[in-house]
């Protein structure tokens, strides 16, 4: 009796239970460690870092690619290369109506065999002009010409050599070593045995003329005088002998001197004045920072004289 009452009283308390838990559920689920989110967290982020590295290596070698091309394309900063400068007649006399040549043996990677510019100037008694140049595909070289005519230098020199390329690149090369230029002749002038001494009449000597006025003079030299004078007519064969009286005295000779003298002190003192105003531009615009290299190109000075400022 007493045993089924404990049965009972089980029994009725394991359905009790039983409705307990079927009024109130319980869920369980299952958790997967923190640790392994944050790895695969960490893991994605890694891949995505790498592929974000990869992609920018891409498009930093692609751009510097692009950037080298356009550099190559459109900007050239090389400046042009001078192999040697040859002057055959260095050190020499030449003839007041001959030709000297200076041969200067450049290149650029550039530009095309030939093209490039080269500059050359020669000076004399402190005024200065540039040479004609040419390529010479024999030679190889530039080839820079000046013939001399009606100077009365006694040495000229070559003051400056500059080799530009298509780009505006240039290179200047220096012909000044130890206080003067390196290349450099010496000038024969021509000379004869007498002054040739010419007739000149003047027909509006000591007339106002108004600013249309025309001028009429004429010259004859002696070798004219000459053959007027082989046609034996008497009374310009007397002329002919006077004026070879008159031209032949210490007196007239004196005078032509000094107009020569005169002609020439007039000559250098306006090359003086030229030679100070440019001195003072090129001071002042050392004075504003400008390249001492432009300034040689605005003011015809070398830039041997602008460095000596």
């Amino acid at each position: 009796m007493k045993r089924k009452l404990i049965k009972g009283v089980l029994t009725f308390t394991l359905l009790l239970a039983m409705l307990v838990t079927m009024a109130n559920p319980v869920s369980i689920y299952a958790e997967e460690p923190a640790t392994d989110d944050k790895m695969t967290e960490a893991g994605d982020n890694t891949e995505t870092n790498q592929d974000l590295d990869e992609e920018k290596e891409t498009q930093e070698s692609e751009g510097t690619i692009g950037t080298e091309k356009a550099g190559n394309e459109q900007y050239d900063t090389t400046k042009p290369v001078i192999e040697k400068v040859e002057f055959p007649q260095q050190g020499t006399t030449v003839k007041a109506d001959e030709t000297i040549r200076l041969y200067v043996y450049a290149y650029d990677t550039g530009t095309e065999e030939g093209e490039l510019s080269v500059y050359a100037r020669i000076s004399s008694e402190g005024s200065s002009t540039s040479m004609e140049s040419s390529y010479d595909v024999e030679k190889g070289c530039y080839v820079c010409e000046y013939t001399l005519s009606n100077t009365s230098a006694e040495k000229i020199s070559i003051s400056s050599i500059e080799v530009t390329d298509k780009a505006s690149n240039y290179i200047n090369y220096s012909c000044y070593e130890n206080g003067e230029y390196k290349y450099w002749v010496s000038v024969e002038q021509q000379t004869s045995e007498e002054v040739h001494i010419k007739k000149f009449e003047f027909k509006q000597n000591g007339q106002t003329l108004d600013e249309n006025g025309m001028l009429e003079m004429t010259l004859e030299t002696e070798e004219e005088l000459e053959k007027i004078k082989e046609m034996e007519v008497p009374v310009m064969s007397q002329a002919i002998n006077a004026y070879y009286t008159i031209t032949a005295s210490s007196e007239f000779r004196e005078k032509e001197r000094l107009r020569a003298k005169a002609r020439h002190d007039e000559a250098q003192a306006l090359y003086n004045a030229d030679r100070n105003a440019k001195i003072g531009i090129a001071r002042n615009l050392l004075e504003m920072n400008m390249p001492h290299d432009q300034i040689a190109k605005a003011t015809d000075l070398t830039l041997e004289e602008i460095d000596s400022l």
